[in-house]
C-alpha cells in the first residue's frame, strides 16, 4: 500500500467515525428535546452497574 493509499484510507476512517459521532449526538439531542433524558447521577450509577456486570 502506498503512502497516498494509506492517507486516503485514514481519511475514510476519520470521516466514518465523525459521521457515527454526529449521528449519536443528533439522536441524543432528539431524545432531550422529546424529554427522554436522565440526570447525571442516575447515568453514572447505570454505567457503574453495567461495568460491574461486564467484569463478572
Amino acid at each position: 500500500m502506498t503512502d497516498d493509499e494509506k492517507t486516503v484510507e485514514l481519511e475514510h476512517q476519520y470521516l466514518d467515525m465523525n459521521e457515527w459521532q454526529l449521528k449519536c449526538i443528533e439522536e441524543g439531542l432528539e431524545d432531550a428535546r422529546a424529554g427522554r433524558y436522565i440526570d447525571s447521577d442516575t447515568l453514572i450509577k447505570k454505567l457503574e452497574r453495567r461495568i460491574a456486570d461486564s467484569v463478572d
